[in-house]
């Protein structure tokens, strides 16, 4: 696993504060390797990311550069509505419903885009692995963080004020239905 504080330099995350990004959640999209755009502010900030730390880890890099895809979606979490996540495996959702088979992406990654958060005790956490084992993650703003999305992770319940908002991205090898 991998986590870089303060991510993003300071103009392109306040680009990330503009409330008509979070008005409606980004659907979950599987985006070819030759056919990124360039111009879509939140998938040039994941293929940052993921050029970023394809620099710290041999392994990340050779998947970053072989990938067929990146699947991506934002996701926020708020008082007023979805409060948590429970424990997953990030996985070909289409082929597990047709056909039982569970495959999951190479790696996985979760950038935090909300500037205040407001965390009583262990909420909101990004938890990965299994328990007790596991590690507590904070959604520190401008914090991101890379790890085996294979393995078992979950949001524990809970935000207190401020909502949770994120950029979740996947590096597949293997194009994927949606």
């Amino acid at each position: 696993m991998i986590v870089i504080d303060n991510f993003l330099d300071p103009g392109t995350f306040y680009l990330l504060q503009d409330p008509i990004l979070w008005k409606k959640p980004l659907a979950s999209d599987f985006v070819e390797k030759d056919k990124e755009p360039h111009n879509d502010l939140i998938l040039n900030v994941i293929k940052e990311s993921w050029e970023r730390v394809s620099t710290l880890d041999n392994r990340i890099r050779n998947a970053y550069l072989d990938r067929a895809g990146i699947e991506m979606w934002t996701h926020i979490i708020s008082p007023e509505g979805n409060k948590g996540l429970d424990w997953h495996i990030d996985k070909d959702e289409t082929l597990y419903e047709k056909k039982g088979i569970i495959e999951t992406p190479v790696y996985g990654s979760i950038f935090y885009c909300h500037q205040d958060i407001s965390l009583v005790d262990d909420m909101g956490m990004l938890e990965i692995g299994i328990p007790p084992a596991s590690e507590r993650i904070k959604p520190l703003p401008n914090r991101l963080i890379v790890f085996k999305s294979g393995t078992p992770h979950r949001v524990t319940n809970g935000i207190e004020t401020s909502p949770r908002k994120s950029i979740v991205s996947n590096i597949w090898n293997h194009s994927i239905d949606l």
